[in-house]
């Protein structure tokens, strides 16, 4: 059901290079393993996003996250021909590298950014530039953008009428799929609910 040309889309985006021998997953799919029990869990979050209608699955931003969040899953934690070469270390990534994603962010949050989609903006892999985030922000790229958008948010939320706007799409618009994950997020970045903040 997930097409072969997105799915080597993606590891090529993880590898940094074209791939020109087709995935081939081991048979045995293994629920006990770390990589089963992430698959696992993507699979449940689209399967709950689906039940809803005008829900996650509604928002362009929201599909293309949980997309994400399954393929990349899948490529990492299921065996298949490639993982040696997901695995071997990948050289660091440049200070400007590094500031030249952040820019990429801070302009556009809102934009359904993917880890490979911002590396190959930048020019480099999405483990190099998740290394470089880690060793010069002490973040991951994700997190970076989970935190601008949070802060995007709240700049919504304190503009909005409480008469017109509600606290699930505005986290909606931002890519938080669930509101209480994103109202705890949100408590323990502002120190208040994002509730609360509306009504103010």
């Amino acid at each position: 059901m997930i097409p072969r040309s997105e799915l080597q889309t993606e590891l090529e985006l993880l590898l940094d290079a074209p791939v020109s021998e087709p995935v081939e997953f081991d048979a045995a799919f293994e629920l006990a393993t770390t990589g089963g029990r992430a698959v696992s869990q993507a699979l449940r979050l689209v399967d709950e996003a689906s039940r809803h209608t005008g829900g996650p699955l509604a928002h362009p931003l929201a599909v293309r996250s949980l997309e994400q969040v399954f393929l990349h899953g899948l490529l990492l934690g299921q065996p298949h021909n490639h993982s040696a070469a997901l695995d071997a270390p990948r050289g660091g990534s440049g200070p400007r590298a590094v500031t030249r994603a952040v820019e990429l962010l801070r302009d556009d949050p809102a934009r359904a950014w993917t880890v490979g989609a911002l590396a190959s903006a930048v020019f480099t892999s999405v483990r190099s530039l998740q290394e470089g985030f880690r060793r010069t922000l002490d973040t991951t790229p994700m997190a970076y953008l989970r935190k601008l958008r949070l802060e995007r948010a709240r700049e919504d939320l304190l503009a909005a009428d409480p008469d017109d706007r509600t606290v699930t799409e505005v986290a909606a618009r931002w890519g938080f799929l669930h509101v209480s994950r994103f109202a705890s997020a949100y408590a323990g970045r502002f120190g208040e609910l994002p509730s609360e903040t509306l009504r103010r």
